[in-house]
Parts: C-alpha cells; structure tokens; sequence
C-alpha cells in the first residue's frame, strides 16, 4: 500500500523526454506511471508514489524532491492526493515529510 501518492497534470507532455529523463534520475524508492490523456482523461499526467514499506526516510525525500523539481520546472500541477494539497518547490517538505514519519 503507497504511503504517499501524488498525481501530476501536464497540459501537454513530452512522454519521451520525460521517460527518458526520469530514468536518468535512477529513483529506489520513488516510483512513477505515466498516464496519458489518449486513455480518456482531460491531461496528461503522472502517478507518483511511496510504498509503506520504503527502506530510507532521507532518500525517499531526496528522490520526491528531485522529482517534483523537474516537474515543476515542465509545468506540471503536482497534487498529493490524500488532502488534495497543490506541491510545489516551497511546500514540498511541509506536505510530504508527515506522510513519511
């Protein structure tokens, strides 16, 4: 069961770049699915989750970090989705380190 999930809207995505970059990242504990507007949604997006049983505090939110940077830097609108809170590059900690605890 995923202790974080956050889901990310992008009015128009790059799904190659973006596969490409965020497996550059080589993420461990942070995983990511694509979710493609051509399956019927409104925007493109992605899911973005933390299983309960993550093995490092520290790398867990090193890796969200990592990532919602780059996503915030393609314009992306990150929600987490427990409280339906907007994350952003300056609330990242605030929100997600309480779900890590």
């Amino acid at each position: 069961m995923a202790i974080i999930n956050i889901l990310a809207k992008s009015k128009k995505a790059d799904w190659g770049k973006i596969a490409s970059e965020v497996s550059d990242m080589a993420l461990s504990i942070v995983q990511v699915f694509p979710i493609p507007k051509e399956l019927g949604f409104d925007d493109d997006a992605l899911a973005v989750n933390v299983h309960r049983g993550f093995s490092d505090k520290k790398t867990a939110l090193a890796e969200l970090d990592l990532l919602i940077q780059y996503l915030t830097r393609h314009n992306f609108t990150i929600i987490e989705l427990y409280d339906g809170i907007e994350i952003t590059s300056n609330n990242i900690s605030q929100i997600i380190e309480p779900l890590l605890a």
